[in-house]
């Protein structure tokens, strides 16, 4: 089942996949050499480092190295990983072993402001790989103030497992979502009393 790792993940051989620190910012605006990290490394069953993958990409400023590299990974069960963006139109493909696939970006008609409100402003809200390895990125299509953002704001792009860009696909506006197998699981939270707290699940059909 795919799922979203906040610090390190354990591969079903035992090795263990771990960001670098909890926020996975390794970037400092105050920092000169900001390109010599990675985003991710590998370590064995007894803690022994393995390997380190991952390039932080260079965009030419500080700034935008330090806002445009802010990140997220999620696993398809054959345990490939998949990074993803915060506030950046791109995901990377790795191999268990830490092998690099491919990188795919896709078109967005707006301006990426540099830096973003890292509470308020996500392009990718959340990344899902569903049944047949297809990868459905959550994204908000205007970065805007998150109460600001409705349902025409909001929707998948859904790339094959070769990173091919297949189609895009509306959603509704909702807090969480959830790819399970050829289930996507919708979470509204209900944070106000007019509000019901509540999970909906569609189907995948092809």
């Amino acid at each position: 089942m795919p799922n979203i790792a906040r610090e390190f993940y354990v591969t079903k051989n035992g090795k263990i996949i771990s960001s670098y620190n909890t926020d996975k910012r390794y970037i400092l605006r105050t920092q000169n050499k900001v390109l010599e990290s990675k985003y991710l490394s590998i370590y064995d069953r007894n803690g022994a480092l393995l390997k380190e993958f991952g390039d932080l990409m260079n965009f030419g400023n500080n700034e935008a190295n330090y806002s445009l590299n802010v990140w997220d990974f999620v696993w398809d069960e054959n345990e490939f990983l998949y990074l993803w963006f915060r506030y950046h139109n791109r995901i990377e493909k790795f191999s268990p072993d830490g092998e690099f696939i491919y990188r795919a970006t896709w078109p967005v008609d707006y301006d990426i402001p540099i830096p973003p409100n890292y509470t308020d402003q996500y392009l990718i809200r959340r990344v899902g790989i569903d049944h047949k390895n297809r990868v459905w990125i959550c994204m908000v299509n205007k970065v805007l103030h998150v109460r600001d953002v409705k349902a025409e704001d909001m929707s998948f792009a859904v790339f094959n497992k070769d990173g091919v860009l297949l189609c895009y696909v509306p959603m509704p506006r909702k807090d969480r979502v959830q790819i399970i197998g050829d289930s996507v699981f919708f979470i509204n939270r209900g944070d106000t009393r007019e509000d019901t707290h509540c999970i909906y699940e569609y189907k995948i059909i092809d």
